[in-house]
């Protein structure tokens, strides 16, 4: 019934913080371990059962990638605790099935076809007997592979899974997979090399058949970024606004970070308590509509936006654009991340085009070096003052 009742982003992120522990664990902790299996206690075995019971239909591993850390953790053979793991996962699974049946029919009266509530019957036929097959070669297979490695092998693709779960990897990968055939039709239509914003910006056009260049700082033209951001303050209008289009979900991956409700008066702790007791409102109605849309969700405290879009949504030849002035920090590793009006951000999240005047852009060519307490912002500031634009000036790709 938890995973029944957990909303996708809440089960998603759940699991890969546990795949992320327990791959850590056979990786790294293993060697500490012992080489004989010490007694369980009764206490211990009936709280176990529980807990594992409890968390493996949420994480959907069926109790095995739980079993096997919880009974090496005493000692037990690899192997023998894989094999008591499939046991186990074989009741848990069962159980598990009838509670994901009833939940879907019942509670949340899913109706999807070929499906009995949360149970996809074509999927059912198609990998039980493929999974029947292949677990018995499994079985064979670990008893031939060195203990040692069979746990690391078990650690490794446990993280590997938690890359996954965590990042947009689909999304990166279907950008790398077009973006050479791309940029090359780019290059061949303009007729000179292309600079890397301009690389960028002709393969996230929403109309790819152009059979001319467009004109820098006058033609309009209709982009597809590959993800949006959202601040606390802004998303709430921007969430208003999607939520009267009529989509079930947003169209492009989309996060919300609770960070500039945070007003820093006395410190850390404080500040975050004062923001939360004074603005609770708007984060409780934020995170459920993140929740409802499958939108990702930064608590209030869990980021400055600035630096999350860095550290864990920007790529190289990607296309962000993000309702806060900060975006472009994003930039930083080679993306084209640009600030919008919540208005823009909507239209992308329900699936239409971004439209923007194609920038101006200006080459910066450094020389020299830095001198001391120099930082990059620093220069960057300097290089704007010689390019004499003011705030309202905007359209240039610095």
């Amino acid at each position: 019934f938890l995973a029944v009742s957990l909303k996708t982003p809440a089960l998603v992120l759940f699991f890969a913080i546990f795949s992320f522990c327990v791959g850590l664990f056979f990786i790294f902790l293993r060697e500490q371990l012992m080489d004989k299996p010490k007694k369980i206690s009764e206490l211990i075995k009936k709280i176990s059962g529980i807990l594992i019971g409890f968390i493996s239909v949420p994480l959907g591993i069926g109790g095995g990638s739980l079993m096997v850390p919880f009974m090496r953790t005493f000692g037990y053979d690899i192997r023998k605790s894989i094999g008591t793991a499939a046991a186990v996962g074989f009741l848990i699974a069962l159980t598990g099935s009838i509670t994901m049946i009833t939940g879907g029919e019942i509670i949340n009266n899913v109706k999807s076809p070929f499906s009995f509530g949360y149970i996809n019957l074509l999927g059912f036929l198609v990998f039980v007997p493929v999974t029947m097959i292949m677990a018995r070669i499994g079985a064979k297979v670990v008893y031939k592979i060195n203990k040692k490695l069979l746990s690391k092998i078990f650690g490794c693709f446990l993280l590997i899974l938690h890359w996954f779960m965590i990042f947009d990897l689909e999304m990166i990968k279907k950008v790398y997979e077009t973006i050479k055939e791309k940029v090359d039709r780019a290059k061949q239509i303009c007729n000179h090399p292309l600079t890397l914003s301009e690389k960028i910006l002709y393969s996230h056009l929403w109309n790819e058949k152009i059979n001319k260049p467009f004109t820098r700082g006058k033609d309009y033209v209709d982009f597809a970024p590959d993800r949006i951001a959202c601040q606390d303050a802004t998303a709430q209008m921007a969430l208003l606004q999607f939520m009267q289009a009529g989509k079930k979900k947003v169209s492009v991956p989309t996060t919300v970070h609770c960070d500039h409700l945070i007003q820093a008066r006395i410190g850390a702790d404080e500040d975050l308590q004062s923001a939360i007791n004074n603005s609770n409102e708007v984060f409780n109605f934020l995170e459920s509509v993140s929740n409802k849309y499958g939108i990702g969700f930064w608590k209030p405290g869990a980021g400055i936006i600035h630096q999350v879009v860095l550290e864990n949504y920007a790529f190289p030849g990607g296309m962000m654009i993000g309702t806060d002035s900060h975006t472009v920090n994003a930039g930083g590793l080679g993306m084209v991340a640009i600030g919008v009006g919540g208005a823009d951000a909507v239209d992308v999240m329900a699936g239409m085009a971004w439209e923007l005047k194609f920038p101006k852009i200006i080459g910066v060519k450094l020389t020299g070096k830095l001198s001391g307490w120099t930082a990059p912002k620093d220069v960057i500031l300097k290089a704007v003052s010689y390019t004499h634009l003011r705030a309202h000036e905007t359209g240039r790709n610095l």
